[in-house]
C-alpha cells in the first residue's frame, strides 16, 4: 500500500470520541457526549480549536450540530478510540438516526424559543410594572411639592 492510499484509509478511520464541552456557561447543561468522526475531520477540527499542552488536554472544536445551542464550541477529548476503516454503506438505521437527530434538534430548537417569548414577556410585564411605579412616584413628588408650596404661602 503506498503512503498515498495509507493516508486515505487513515483519513477515513472512524474514531469515538468521549467529550467534556468546555462552555461552562450553557443552559442546556450538555457537558459530556460521545461522537462518531473520521479521523480526518477530528485532525481539521482539532486544528481549529486552542490546545492546552501544559495540561496535556486535546482540545477540538464541536462539529456543527452537536452543540444543543447550535454553536461550535471547544471540548476537551476524555476518551479516544479508533475503530476499523468506514464501509458506509446507508442504512435505515443511519437514516433513523439522522431523523431521529434532526428531531431532537428541532425539538431543542423549538423549546428555545418558548423560553425566548416567555422571557421576552416577562421582561415587557417588569418593564410595564416599572413604569407604572415610577409614574406613581412623579405624582407623589408633585403632590408633595405642591403641599410644600401651600405651607410656605400661608406662611
Amino acid at each position: 500500500m503506498s503512503e498515498q492510499e495509507s493516508s486515505l484509509v487513515e483519513d477515513q478511520t472512524l474514531v469515538r470520541v468521549k467529550y467534556q464541552c468546555m462552555h461552562l456557561t450553557c443552559r442546556l447543561q450538555c457537558y459530556t457526549g460521545e461522537i462518531e468522526l473520521t479521523q480526518g475531520r477530528f485532525e481539521r477540527l482539532k486544528d481549529g480549536s486552542a490546545q492546552l499542552p501544559d495540561m496535556g488536554t486535546t482540545m477540538f472544536k464541536s462539529p456543527s450540530m452537536v452543540c444543543k445551542i447550535a454553536t461550535t464550541q471547544d471540548f476537551r477529548v476524555v476518551e479516544f478510540t479508533n475503530d476499523n476503516p468506514i464501509v458506509h454503506e446507508e442504512t435505515s438505521n443511519d437514516v433513523e438516526r439522522l431523523e431521529e437527530q434532526r428531531a431532537k434538534l428541532k425539538r431543542s430548537l423549538q423549546h428555545e424559543k418558548e423560553e425566548f417569548k416567555r422571557k421576552e414577556a416577562e421582561f415587557k410585564q417588569n418593564i410595564q410594572e416599572l413604569t407604572e411605579q415610577l409614574k406613581t412616584l412623579r405624582a407623589q413628588e408633585r403632590s408633595r411639592k405642591m403641599k410644600k408650596q401651600v405651607t410656605e404661602d400661608d406662611k
